[in-house]
């Protein structure tokens, strides 16, 4: 099997790679139809379906083939994506469009090399950018056709919508959407609810829909950061003698603070692990733009903090992005804050810097 040669490649040598070799050979497997079983064969390819080792081996399997392609490349179980970025080149480059396709190419080759099958039906291109020149590409068909990959302008990674203005708007009406359908069945399911109850299934069952990965899609329309907030609003008229109360009050009594100054949290905490190494977002396709995403700001002088980061601007969608976004905000809090030596600790100090911060409780609606 070609996924035992790998093996030592990683540091798998010795008893735990005859182990795995034993795991996977010698296997034999039937198909049971109306109490009939057929007669055995033997398995020759493949992780058995349903083991703990399965996906893992999986990811052993495929883990080379970034060394394969000459462009960045992000991995996730069985999900690829490819990026092919605008930089500069020298003259006697060839177009960026042109490695993408070459790449492409490799791609095919290494999935046949390794006895895998790509499917180009399922294989799917998205143009980012308004600069983009809407290259077209391909790739062969077992009948060796050439297929031309579908160009899409929004797909789901990992739970989020991202489309190809990179605003989020699809992905933020949908996750609205949900979180009302839940909230509907709360109200028809409960006839009364006092706080301690409401709270418990407001966070447990609605709130989550509008708040996962918000680092990555936080809104910058006006019109999307209301849809978000109306849900609560439309969500804390459910508590027992509170629905006469404005929004403010409602939350106020609940201690409920807003959307818009969670997501500012949610943007605080993960820059405090960003700066502190306790994460990396300078992955691949970000250090071959030639500059790190995060950079320290130029002049520290004593007003500030130790960690201050240089405010970046950029025209378009990429002046929403996350380190964008979140960086006034983090220059402005204290060293004692930012200088915490864990998350939770950092998260108790950010609590007690921003108890009475405007967002906490207010949020203005536009109509």
């Amino acid at each position: 099997m070609r996924l035992l040669t790998k093996l030592p490649a990683y540091g798998i040598t010795g008893n735990l790679k005859q182990w795995i070799q034993n795991f996977l050979t010698g296997r034999k497997q039937s198909v049971k139809i109306n109490g009939e079983i057929s007669d055995s064969v033997n398995v020759t390819s493949g992780v058995p379906q349903g083991s703990v080792m399965g996906p893992l081996l999986f990811i052993l399997f495929v883990n080379d083939l970034p060394d394969n392609l000459h462009n960045p490349t992000l991995m996730y179980a069985d999900d690829t994506k490819m990026f092919s970025l605008k930089k500069e080149r020298l003259i006697m480059d060839p177009p960026n469009t042109t490695t993408l396709q070459q790449d492409l190419t490799r791609f095919q080759s290494w999935a046949n090399n390794m006895g895998m099958k790509l499917n180009p039906t399922k294989c799917k291109t998205m143009h980012l950018g308004r600069s983009n020149p809407l290259q077209e590409y391909t790739m062969l068909l077992d009948d060796n056709t050439q297929h031309h990959i579908m160009t899409t302008t929004e797909e789901k990674d990992l739970g989020v919508i991202v489309d190809s203005g990179l605003t989020f708007s699809k992905h933020i009406q949908t996750q609205v959407n949900k979180a009302n359908s839940v909230l509907g069945a709360i109200k028809h399911t409960f006839k009364a609810l006092d706080p301690t109850a409401f709270l418990s299934l407001y966070k447990s069952l609605v709130r989550p829909n509008l708040e996962y990965a918000s680092v990555i899609w936080s809104p910058k329309l006006k019109r999307d950061k209301d849809a978000l907030e109306y849900v609560q609003r439309r969500a804390t008229r459910l508590v027992t003698g509170l629905s006469g109360k404005s929004y403010e009050e409602r939350l106020l009594t609940l201690e409920l603070p807003t959307l818009e100054f969670r997501r500012q949290r949610a943007d605080m905490i993960q820059m405090f692990k960003l700066v502190h190494g306790l994460e990396e977002l300078n992955s691949a396709p970000c250090s071959e733009c030639g500059r790190m995403i995060i950079q320290p700001a130029l002049n520290v002088n004593n007003r500030g903090h130790d960690f201050k980061l240089q405010i970046q601007h950029e025209p378009g969608p990429r002046d929403n992005f996350f380190t964008r976004r979140a960086t006034k905000n983090w220059n402005r809090l204290t060293q004692d804050t930012v200088s915490a030596n864990c998350v939770n600790i950092f998260k108790n100090r950010l609590t007690k810097e921003w108890k009475n911060k405007p967002e906490r409780y207010h949020y203005r609606f536009s109509y």
